[in-house]
C-alpha cells in the first residue's frame, strides 16, 4: 500500500508541474539527491513491511526520528555493538563499490552490465566472473549453521 501512495504521489508530482518527465539525464547532483530520497522511503517502507504490525512499526518510526544519537556513527565501538563487525563493514564496503561501478557502467556508457562484459576481452570476462564467484563463495552465507527460518520471505 505504501508503494502504491509513492507512485500516486508521485504521479501527482507529475501532474502538476512539480517533476517533469525528460529524456535526458539530470545533473549528477540531481541525481544524488534522487537516490537519496528513493532510499529514504523505501527504508520507511520496508521498517512497515518488517514490523509484525503497524503499531510496532509506527514506534519504531517514532524512535528513529524522536531519539537521533549521530554521534554513534563516530564512535566504532558502540557502532559495531549494533551487530555490525568489522568483517562485515569490509563486505559491505566491496559491494557498494561493485554496485558504484556498475551504476557508473549504466550512465556513463548508457549499457547493461552484461552488454559491457559482453564488449571486454575473453579473459577480462573470466577474471570478472571468478572474483564474483570468489566473493560469493568466501562472503556468502551458507552452511549447517545457517537458518533458512530467518529469511525474511519464509513466511509469505
Amino acid at each position: 500500500m505504501i508503494h502504491g501512495i509513492y507512485v500516486m504521489a508521485e504521479n501527482a508530482m507529475y501532474d502538476t508541474g512539480m517533476l517533469k518527465k525528460t529524456k535526458e539525464l539530470p545533473a549528477a547532483g540531481m541525481q544524488f539527491v534522487r537516490a537519496v530520497i528513493c532510499f529514504v522511503l523505501m527504508s520507511l517502507a520496508f521498517v512497515f513491511f518488517r514490523a509484525p504490525d503497524t503499531g510496532t512499526a509506527i514506534v519504531f518510526l517514532k524512535r528513529m526520528f524522536t531519539r537521533p544519537d549521530l554521534y554513534v556513527l563516530s564512535d566504532m565501538d558502540t557502532l559495531f555493538s549494533f551487530g555490525l563487525d568489522a568483517g562485515e563493514l569490509m563486505i559491505l564496503t566491496a559491494a557498494l563499490v561493485a554496485v558504484w561501478a556498475c551504476d557508473l557502467i549504466r550512465f556513463r556508457r548508457d549499457m547493461i552490465l552484461t552488454d559491457y562484459l559482453a564488449a571486454q576481452g575473453r579473459v577480462f570476462r573470466v577474471i570478472f566472473t571468478l572474483a564474483i564467484l570468489m566473493y560469493t563463495i568466501i562472503f556468502g552465507i551458507y552452511g549447517q549453521e545457517v537458518d533458512p527460518g530467518s529469511f525474511i520471505y519464509m513466511y509469505f
